[in-house]
């Protein structure tokens, strides 16, 4: 589930284009202690010596050709490209919905040249959360330096800018258990993920399959190493505690191209009930204007449905959605408060429901001209049609940023103010 930031459309051109003549006249160079913080974590983090290691810095890119990985026997979460070119992007993200179904988190690691004009440099960090009062913290880092080591039987990310700036992932080769630690200004601690079912891929495929690739859409891949597990949150952010348990899941994607000009929405939801877990992800192309819908339903861990189709079939398994409107004594009937998910397949004829019901909001975001997105964190009730309904919790986005078009004179210019803010006056904040 990606989180993209845009309040740099709020920048005037003049102020830009004043940091893009001053910056052209420094010797832009990385400033700092050439890195030797990350040493120090890689020391804390007690890692073996026969790791395959990806050391890059925040502003450096490749030549235009690069190696691009679409091998399912890759691990997860090892890095996707050889380097990076000015275009390529890949993120690792981590959701969690507390078992109340009113706390929630969203966390996006990146490795993302395509969005340099979004902040200092190429190693971006998002992370959004929601209390269980409905009170809501978002940020957005950049950091100095990334680096991936590929371990025997683990992989571990560190992305950071001192001994006291980074966030890192650990997560095991097998996919069943992925760590969160951060440690910035602001937020501080951990929160770890326990799969509790099969790794897959876009066609539902699981790891093990022949049949198994990443392709999910025109220019993008992706793989779900954990699409439900459990979650154990322990953070402090802002002074503030902010721990509980509950759902889990942990994506990656990676594209030649940024998602703005590949994508113009996406959809996703994590859910559980009772014994099932859903994963559903849906992005929808600018190249061709098709979704590819993708949901994943197991129970007690083994996987029961998948589809690729979002229309009625008398023969494919399919996926069916919808806004629920607000009932009609708690509201108006065009305020939405949740979600419909029919999963339906005719050749064993089997139908699952579900009914989602938001409860907080966990961000929400207006670009202007109908584009813009949002989260929600809520309630969910269903199951096999005949059975008695479970309940559980769920996650939920919907980004549609097809109207948004980014013009290229802003993005040259915005990528030299960052630069000069970062390299010349050290400053790696995106406030202005």
């Amino acid at each position: 589930m990606a989180r993209i930031r845009l309040e740099f459309l709020s920048i005037t051109l003049p102020v830009l284009l004043l940091a893009f003549l001053l910056a052209r006249e420094f010797d832009l160079k990385n400033v700092g202690d050439e890195g030797k913080y990350i040493q120090t974590i890689e020391q804390q983090l007690d890692l073996p010596t026969t790791c395959q290691t990806s050391h890059l810095t925040a502003f450096e890119t490749a030549n235009p050709s690069i190696l691009l990985s679409t091998s399912p026997l890759d691990p997860f979460d090892a890095p996707k490209f050889s380097a990076l070119n000015r275009t390529a992007g890949e993120q690792w993200a981590f959701d969690g919905t507390s078992a109340s179904g009113r706390s929630g988190l969203l966390l996006g690691i990146y490795r993302d040249a395509s969005y340099a004009f979004l902040g200092p440099g190429n190693f971006r960090v998002s992370l959004d959360v929601v209390w269980d009062n409905g009170t809501t913290f978002s940020t957005v880092d950049y950091l100095a330096r990334s680096v991936v080591h590929v371990c025997e039987n683990q992989v571990v990310g560190i992305w950071a800018s001192a001994i006291d700036e980074y966030y890192v992932f650990q997560a095991t080769r097998d996919s069943k258990h992925a760590r969160v630690h951060i440690h910035t200004k602001e937020v501080t601690g951990s929160f770890a993920i326990h799969s509790t079912t099969p790794s897959r891929y876009p066609n539902g495929a699981l790891v093990s399959d022949k049949v198994a690739s990443t392709w999910n859409a025109p220019m993008l891949h992706w793989g779900e190493p954990i699409p439900a597990g459990g979650i154990e949150v322990d953070l402090t952010i802002q002074g503030s505690a902010f721990r509980w348990t509950g759902l889990g899941g942990h994506d990656r994607w990676w594209s030649g191209k940024g998602w703005l000009e590949i994508l113009t929405k996406w959809e996703a939801v994590r859910l559980t009930a009772g014994p099932y877990a859903l994963s559903f992800w849906q992005p929808t192309s600018r190249l061709n204007g098709v979704s590819y819908p993708s949901p994943f339903l197991t129970k007690h861990g083994v996987n029961v449905f998948s589809a690729q189709r979002n229309s009625v079939s008398e023969t494919d398994n399919h996926i069916l959605y919808r806004s629920a409107p607000a009932p009609r004594d708690g509201g108006s009937m065009h305020d939405p408060v949740g979600y419909e998910i029919e999963l339906i397949s005719p050749s064993v004829g089997k139908k699952w429901s579900f009914t989602l019901e938001y409860r907080n909001q966990e961000f929400a975001f207006d670009l202007g001209g109908g584009a813009g997105g949002s989260a929600y964190v809520g309630r969910v009730k269903g199951g096999e049609d005949g059975e008695e309904p479970y309940e559980g919790v769920f996650f939920i986005e919907h980004v549609d940023v097809e109207s948004l078009t980014v013009p290229k004179l802003y993005v040259i210019v915005c990528e030299w103010y960052y630069q000069f803010r970062a390299k010349v006056l050290g400053r790696w904040d995106v406030s202005m």
